[in-house]
């Protein structure tokens, strides 16, 4: 086996296995009509024998882009989590900070 990608936070690895001829012309097909790639059949396929779940998309994948140009994560952090009130305590210490003096171009 030889690593080959990282999407979406999975590693994946490229192989090479032999199987049933009908078979692979099975998922062919299947992958065909589907219009997923052979690869995804397959390991989808894997998956659900094994009985495991199929990975999480990244969050990337779900941000919508808004008239303006910017995203928007609508499963994103609600406004009053704690988070941002620790934000808040970290920037107001740096202003609070006095920085390095100005150099002195007279």
């Amino acid at each position: 086996m030889t690593r080959r990608r990282v999407a979406d936070n999975v590693a994946t690895v490229k192989t090479t296995v032999d199987i049933d001829e009908t078979v692979l012309r099975q998922a062919e097909k299947q992958a065909e009509q589907a219009g997923k790639p052979l690869a995804t059949v397959v390991e989808e396929a894997l998956r659900a024998s094994l009985g495991m779940a199929t990975p999480a998309k990244c969050a990337r994948r779900r941000l919508q882009r808004m008239p303006d140009g910017t995203y928007f994560n609508p499963n994103g952090i609600p406004n009053d989590d704690p988070i941002f009130k620790i934000l808040e305590g970290i920037e107001a210490e740096r202003h609070r900070t006095p920085g390095p003096p100005s150099p002195d171009f007279s």
